[in-house]
């Protein structure tokens, strides 16, 4: 199994794509949306 970290990493993960099922090829992607993920505290507004 490849570690998430390190040199070795970086080398064996260009050119691919990280899923939760590890490193593919990109064209074994097919049609993708591109989003983003957001965190933001909003406590202040409920004071």
């Amino acid at each position: 199994m490849l570690k998430r970290y390190g040199p070795m990493y970086k080398i064996e993960s260009k050119g691919k794509a990280q899923t939760v099922l590890g490193l593919i090829n990109p064209d074994r992607l097919g049609i993708t949306s591109i989003h983003e993920h957001l965190l933001a505290d909003l406590s202040v507004f409920f004071k």
